[in-house]
């Protein structure tokens, strides 16, 4: 393997690492709130506030990746509009 393609290998393996890890993170947070009895809505608030984050800062895939966690850790919450 080149060295070139080791490091776009590393790379594309750090960025899956890092939005599994951010994945953990929002989970674990929102298991937490749903445990200590945080209103769904108040929830979704906080999760609609991320996505608002990652729309200004993110672009392209690593935008739409991010977008899609978020989507999928809302499903579990109760008043999903």
């Amino acid at each position: 393997m080149k060295r070139e393609e080791f490091i776009d290998e590393t790379a594309r393996d750090m960025g899956r690492a890092a939005l599994f890890a951010w994945g953990n993170l929002v989970g674990a947070i929102v298991d937490t709130l749903r445990d200590a009895d945080v209103p769904a809505p108040l929830i979704h608030g906080i999760l609609d506030h991320i996505d608002d984050a990652n729309r200004a800062v993110l672009k392209g895939s690593a935008q739409e990746a991010y977008l899609s966690l978020v989507a999928a850790i809302r499903r579990d919450i109760p008043g999903n509009d």
